[in-house]
């Protein structure tokens, strides 16, 4: 195998994760949504288990988005430019 093609395909490897991870930290923020939705919305009596899934939902979004950003960071270390153009629309939101 070329360097060439070691190359490519090391960068696919690493925009197909970054996707995977994107996905997920978009899922978790859906859950967190969710989740500050029925805390604010939910029975005083429930409030404290209520804000207590939401502060676990909001633990594990922003776990997500850590690991959704060292992706990125690891992509526009190795691929430099070319990755921050793959990325534009995704990694700065």
């Amino acid at each position: 195998m070329s360097p060439k093609t070691r190359a490519a395909r090391s960068r696919q490897r690493l925009v197909d994760e970054a996707m995977l991870r994107y996905v997920d930290w978009r899922e978790r923020s859906a859950a967190v949504d969710q989740a500050y939705g029925s805390w604010s919305n939910g029975r005083r009596a429930e409030g404290a288990v209520r804000f207590a899934a939401y502060m676990e939902e909001l633990e594990r979004e922003e776990s997500a988005a850590a690991l959704y950003r060292a992706v990125i960071d690891r992509l526009e270390r190795r691929f430099g430019r070319e990755a921050e153009l793959v990325f534009s629309g995704l990694a700065r939101r």
